[in-house]
């Protein structure tokens, strides 16, 4: 079985905790694929400009799902994918049906996407049509880099879409709580946090401010420099038990 991982994107690539989800998932008898988004296009990190798209981490992890479907070891209906805040948007996303026509395998889909801590403030096109598969999302409370409200009204757009999708919330955890690397909190104020507005694509897509509204762009008031990351020990057991166990339940490692 493969976890596809796609590259966590808050700071600089791949990170000491996505090594060590690694691991946890390999003690249970899954097997990871760790996809670096940043490296062959030799991207150090996105938190200062946004200069990696979604989009493009969504494609990677669609054809990372292409070579693993294709591999006589793997269980090609047993493959989730799995992210960390800008990998955890594309994770969600990964899901939206429109996005699997277009650039997904034809013949092959995840069997879950896991989001860790991601953005859910893209308000896609067709957006809760999504793939017959359970989506889950486990989010820090107090977040301000990836704020959990947007996360929580897209979840609920989902379950009344008829969708198998979940949050899962832990208090008073900052983005990046699993980073065990990382000091309980630390203030970046170079990073561009949010960003905070509704945004909605349109026709061609065009990304604008709420219904109507002008094309978003990063000189748009509603983002802001500055936010928080930090590990909290606590969230980071609880998020080990809580996904783990959604992934065995999924994948059936030890059949």
């Amino acid at each position: 079985y493969r976890v596809a991982f796609n590259s966590p994107g808050v700071t600089t690539g791949l990170r000491a905790n996505a090594f060590r989800w690694a691991s946890e998932l390999n003690g249970l008898g899954i097997a990871v694929f760790i996809v670096d988004s940043f490296g062959g296009r030799e991207i150090t990190e996105t938190s200062s400009s946004f200069s990696l798209a979604n989009e493009n981490l969504i494609v990677d992890a669609y054809r990372a799902l292409a070579l693993l479907g294709r591999h006589p070891s793997i269980d090609r209906d047993h493959i989730a994918v799995m992210g960390f805040s800008k990998g955890g948007s594309a994770a969600l996303y990964s899901s939206l049906r429109r996005f699997q026509r277009l650039h997904g395998p034809p013949d092959l889909s995840f069997a879950a996407h896991v989001a860790l801590y991601p953005s859910c403030q893209w308000h896609y096109l067709d957006e809760e049509n999504t793939a017959n598969r359970p989506i889950r999302i486990f989010h820090g409370e107090a977040d301000d880099w990836t704020p959990i409200e947007f996360c929580r009204a897209y979840v609920e757009r989902l379950q009344k879409a008829g969708g198998d999708a979940a949050l899962v919330s832990y208090p008073d955890a900052y983005h990046a709580f699993d980073a065990h690397l990382a000091p309980p909190k630390v203030w970046l104020p170079t990073v561009l946090r949010g960003p905070k507005c509704d945004l909605r694509e349109r026709a061609g897509g065009v990304m604008t401010v709420g219904d109507g509204g002008q094309p978003f762009s990063l000189t748009h008031p509603c983002v802001e420099r500055g936010a928080t990351i930090g590990y909290n020990p606590d969230a980071h057991r609880r998020a080990l038990a809580d996904v783990t166990g959604f992934l065995r339940a999924i994948l059936h490692p030890h059949e």
